[in-house]
């Protein structure tokens, strides 16, 4: 995990035409998302024709597992939660 991230995707996921730009949060709570970071990762998925992604690493089971965290996605506009394998199967 890194501290202080300065841009406003940490990852830029891609698979044939779909792009996913991921603002990852990790908190043993809840993760908070400040207002500009969302305004940012908004510009530049619609400058770049991606979805504005937010990911959470959070201390419990369910969405992906790593150990004794899980990893889940959610797509900004409307906090729909997103499954990556089903994403890579359509």
């Amino acid at each position: 995990m890194s501290r202080g991230s300065r841009g406003p995707a940490d990852i830029i996921a891609t698979c044939g035409n779909a792009y996913w730009f991921i603002q990852v949060k990790s908190s043993a709570g809840v993760p908070r998302i400040r207002g500009y970071e969302i305004k940012r990762l908004k510009e530049i998925a619609a400058c770049k024709g991606g979805l504005p992604v937010v990911s959470t690493l959070q201390p419990f089971h369910s969405g992906f597992s790593t150990g004794n965290y899980s990893i889940l996605f959610y797509m900004l506009d409307n906090w729909q939660a997103l499954d990556p394998v089903s994403a890579l199967e359509s």
